[in-house]
Order: structure tokens, then sequence, then C-alpha cells
């Protein structure tokens, strides 16, 4: 208790970064609450779900937007600022490492020792982020496919425009373009070929959800934004307030007609471009989002905290799901007394005690240092 005492007194002395960007921060809020609630769907009733997921949005594809959109940034600002030798390439690499590898090799570790793996569980791959490269990963360590995604994006991407730049063909705008079109089109024909070869369907869209390779374009939309913020700002700026109203009506059409989910009557558009199109949503959001940088309000602080333990959030409710599998085995039996006999159902109670200990487990690991 004390270690939680110590923490909240932190959080109500929080010092904000004045370069923190209160927009993005309520992006990355709504994110980590998307992901969390949809993890939380096996604890609603049977008889909720289809209400419950109606009002879900793709909280991952919220992130990947707005990962290649900072680090995006990160990048171009890097090729145009220095001549991005392979130094340079080195230095971006380690300033993401260092930022996101330990938090994920630390979480996995513990998973390993207090929540084993089947046997048939291929660990190498959890340590090279190959679990998913072409195919969802195996039932252990269920959210680390995204961070697959992302770290390969990384390697990948930065060592396409390193090798581009360095031929010296093209100027160091278009250097950037050419290797976010190229993304485009190889994950899009990637995509296609599975599509064709396997003839869609609800398998094939949540092969393509999970995987490295089909979904790799994802985090592009994002560094298309830093893109066009940083060689078109005036455009940027000019048409963003028209972004956002694009945005808004893309996000009705998305929940309204239930996009973000497969969908069999739409099965091509699902597997093709449902992700994409989510991407673009997320995109459109970013030029006016980036411009609200503080509000006085007392909402400022919680998202601002909410938006820094994300990451960690993210990681650690993995290990308080499988605990939580644990802790409930015995009680679902109870549960099921209760609701036979009394039409009592505890699940409801299930979810808000899984949001609240993710939360307290994250800030019980992390305290203030995530900050």
């Amino acid at each position: 208790m004390k270690n939680y005492r110590n923490v909240f007194k932190n959080y109500f002395s929080l010092e904000i970064d004045e370069n923190r960007v209160f927009g993005l921060d309520v992006l990355r809020m709504f994110a980590i609450v998307f992901v969390l609630l949809t993890h939380s769907g096996q604890y609603i009733p049977k008889k909720w779900i289809s209400v419950y997921k109606s009002f879900l949005f793709d909280g991952v594809g919220i992130f990947f937007v707005l990962s290649g959109f900072l680090i995006g940034r990160i990048l171009i600002g890097v090729l145009e600022k220095t001549d991005f030798s392979t130094k340079e390439l080195w230095r971006f690499w380690n300033k993401r490492w260092s930022r996101t590898l330990p938090n994920y090799f630390f979480f996995l570790l513990l998973l390993i020792v207090f929540f084993p793996p089947k046997s048939d569980v291929q660990l190498y791959k959890y340590f090279l982020f190959t679990q998913n490269l072409t195919h969802k990963q195996q039932d252990f360590y269920g959210w680390s496919w995204s961070l697959a995604i992302e770290e390969w994006f990384y390697i990948i991407t930065a060592l396409l425009i390193f090798v581009i730049h360095r031929l010296r063909l093209l100027s160091k705008n278009k250097t950037v373009l050419l290797s976010i079109l190229f993304i485009i089109l190889f994950s899009n024909i990637a995509r296609a070929m599975f599509c064709i070869k396997e003839r869609f369907g609800a398998s094939v869209f949540e092969i393509i959800r999970y995987s490295l390779i089909y979904r790799f374009d994802t985090i592009i939309y994002g560094v298309l934004a830093a893109y066009i913020f940083y060689y078109h700002r005036e455009f940027w700026e000019r048409y963003k307030t028209w972004f956002l109203v694009l945005a808004a009506f893309l996000t009705l059409l998305i929940y309204i007609s239930g996009l973000q989910y497969y969908r069999e009557d739409y099965a091509q558009f699902s597997c093709l471009g449902a992700f994409t199109l989510i991407s673009i949503n997320v995109m459109l959001y970013l030029p006016y989002l980036n411009s609200i940088k503080r509000i006085s309000s007392g909402i400022y602080k919680p998202v601002i905290y909410i938006s820094l333990i994300s990451y960690s959030l993210y990681l650690v409710n993995s290990i308080v799901q499988d605990s939580l599998g644990h802790t409930f085995g015995f009680w679902d039996s109870q549960r099921k007394l209760l609701l036979e006999h009394y039409g009592f159902d505890l699940k409801w109670r299930y979810l808000g005690f899984f949001l609240f200990h993710s939360f307290l487990d994250c800030v019980y690991f992390l305290g203030i240092s995530s900050v």
C-alpha cells in the first residue's frame, strides 16, 4: 500500500513536459481504453456481447498510426538534420529499443516464470519478434503481436530510407515518400495474394489482423502524416478542421457498418481494406489533435498520466489476464451456481475488477518511473 500511496502522491505533483501535445495524449488514452475494453470481452455476459462490441474501436490500430506519426517525425528529422550515416541509423534504433525493449522483455520473463507456456510454444520467436510473421501467434503473451509488427516496421522502414538515401538519386523528401509508397504497395500486394490463395473468409481476416507481414502497412499511414506535417505544413494547418470533419464521418461510417470486424457480406473488403480504412481514419484526426497543445481543465492531468503509462499498461494486462484466469477458475463454478439458482451473474464484476487491477498493477510495477 505504501508503494501505491507514493505513486499517487507523485501523480498529484506530476510535472508536465511543456512539449507534450494534449490532443495526441487524448488519442493515446482512447487507444489504451479501447484495448483494455476489448481484452475484457470475455468477462461480459454473452447476451450483451454484441452490444458491448459495437461500442469498441481498434485501439491497436490507433496506437499504430500514432506511433508512426511520432517516430516518423523523429526519423525524418534525423534524415534532414544529418547525413543519415550508419552511425545515425544505429542511434535511431538504439533510442527506439531503449524505450520499448526493457519493459517488453521484463513482462515476457514474468510470464515465462509465473505462467509457463505450453510445451509446443516456440519461445525463441518471442525474443526475435517473429511469433506472428505470417500467421497468428500461438496462445501465449497474446498482446505481443503488435509489438512484433512495430519493432520490425521501424527496423525495415529506417533501413529502407537509409538505403534509398545513400544511393543519392532522390532528394530527402522524395526518399521518404518513395519509402512510404513502397511499403504500402508491398503490404497490399502480399495481402491480396494471401486472400486470393485462401479465398477470403473469417479465418483469413483473423490471420491478417494479427500477422506481421499482412498488417505491416498499418503504421505507415502515421509516417505519411509525419511526411505531410514536415514537408507540407501549410496544407496540414489550413485543412485540419476539414480533416477532422472527414475523420468523424469515417468513424461514424465504421461504427454503423461494423467494418472494424469481419463481415461476411463484405468479405473481400474486410480482408483487403478494413484495416487500411481504420488507419486512414485515425490519420485524418492527427492535424487537428496535434494543434491542441494544452487545456485548462480537470481532465488534463488524468489524460496525460494515462497516456504516459499506456505502453506499460498494455504490456501488464496480459499478466493480469492470466492471473485472473487462475483466480476465477474456482469462482467460475460458484458463479454458475448463482446464475442457475438466483439468476445473478458475477461477470460484470469481473470487468470492473479487471480494469481496476490492470491499472493498479501497472502503477505498482513501474510507479512514476514510466513517466
